[in-house]
């Protein structure tokens, strides 16, 4: 089954690494707009910048924060809210 993220805006957890660096270049690949979400913001920049070398068809960006704080939290959900107006879904995968 294909499915179709197009249009669509998520937010992914511990994106930076591992299953949820995974999971955004799944949603990225199908179409989604992902903002990938950790604490080191080194490895969330080196991690958007190899899904983007994979010619995604949808985009990916970063903002770093610390998802026990949660005035970071509501920050980040604030910013993935305003990039497109929307947010459809959340992965949470921080470890």
């Amino acid at each position: 089954m294909q499915l179709s993220f197009q249009d669509r805006t998520y937010l992914v957890t511990g994106g930076g690494s591992g299953i949820g660096k995974a999971v955004a270049t799944g949603l990225a690949d199908a179409g989604a707009s992902v903002m990938i979400v950790g604490r080191n913001a080194d490895r969330l920049a080196g991690a958007v910048a190899e899904i983007e070398g994979l010619q995604p068809s949808g985009s990916v960006r970063y903002e770093p924060a610390d998802v026990t704080n949660e005035d970071e939290v509501a920050r980040v959900v604030a910013a993935a809210t305003a990039w497109h107006g929307r947010l459809d879904g959340v992965v949470h995968s921080a470890g």
